[in-house]
């Protein structure tokens, strides 16, 4: 399990017990008649609480940004990302990322373009590793292009470029590579927004604007 999973049952078994305790002060004049009685009255609904709050918990970090983020700490990916790879030809191609994220797992969607702003190639992770001590996170994903005649598997790998193990993901650098080919081409992405309504003009434009910044340095 975890950290971000040991958190997460951490809260909600704090929670659990404060409302458990709270419950038993009122309905213990009533249980205390008989200790089965008792025993199997807190058993079930120790269970019962432990596994409302966390649907609860669930449903509201989905709803609240804020509190996911809050919850997931250093593993918070959730947003728009954007960056640039240089392909097996040589050439440059910009990327637009979508981390989709809740408590349990994350998603990442992305498309490529090339140097004309046309588009390239898309994809679609598995779900992703992440390992927040190592400072790393890597996925497997779905590629579907429009210059090969089939869709493909690939695998990506990427370190975080960060101030400590308690910072927030802003940077990754590393590689991706289609498993039909097997050849490794590297990638440095940024996280410009935690939301997703960014338009793809947009993001594309900060793509390039990172590429011109940084690609002589990559």
């Amino acid at each position: 399990m975890s950290k971000i999973q040991l958190k997460f049952h951490s809260i909600v078994l704090s929670i659990t017990t404060f409302v458990f305790f709270s419950l038993y002060l009122e309905l213990h004049p009533i249980i205390a008649i008989n200790p089965i009685l008792k025993i199997i009255i807190g058993s079930l609904t120790s269970l019962a609480l432990y596994r409302i709050i966390a649907a609860l918990l669930l449903l509201i970090t989905k709803k609240l940004r804020f509190l996911r983020k809050k919850i997931l700490g250093p593993g918070y990916f959730e947003g728009t990302w954007v960056g640039f790879y240089i392909g097996l030809s040589g050439n440059v191609r910009f990327i637009i990322e979508h981390y989709e994220q809740d408590i349990f797992s994350l998603f990442v969607r992305g498309q490529s373009y090339n140097e004309k702003k046309s588009f390239h190639t898309s994809w679609r992770s598995k779900p992703v590793n992440i390992n927040i001590e190592a400072g790393e996170i890597s996925y497997m994903y779905d590629l579907r292009s429009i210059v090969d005649k089939t869709n493909g598997d690939g695998i990506a790998f990427f370190n975080l470029n960060r101030e400590n193990q308690d910072s927030l993901p802003r940077e990754l650098k590393g590689f991706s590579a289609d498993l039909h080919n097997g050849q490794r081409t590297k990638a440095w992405e940024i996280k410009i927004s935690d939301k997703h309504n960014i338009s793809d003009t947009d993001a594309l434009n900060q793509a390039i604007d990172f590429y011109d910044k940084n690609g002589k340095n990559f």
